[in-house]
């Protein structure tokens, strides 16, 4: 079995009682998520 391995930070940002979290939409609807980026083998 192949498995597909991918490198992710994400943050956990806190300011009084809020938490900051990214909106998207895509095909299987409205998604909320924390901040975050991937890095992919080449880029630095």
């Amino acid at each position: 079995m192949n498995y597909h391995i991918r490198v992710r930070a994400c943050a956990l940002i806190l300011e009084e009682d809020r938490v900051l979290l990214i909106e998207f939409e895509d095909e299987n609807g409205l998604h909320y998520n924390l901040p975050a980026g991937e890095w992919s083998p080449g880029n630095r």
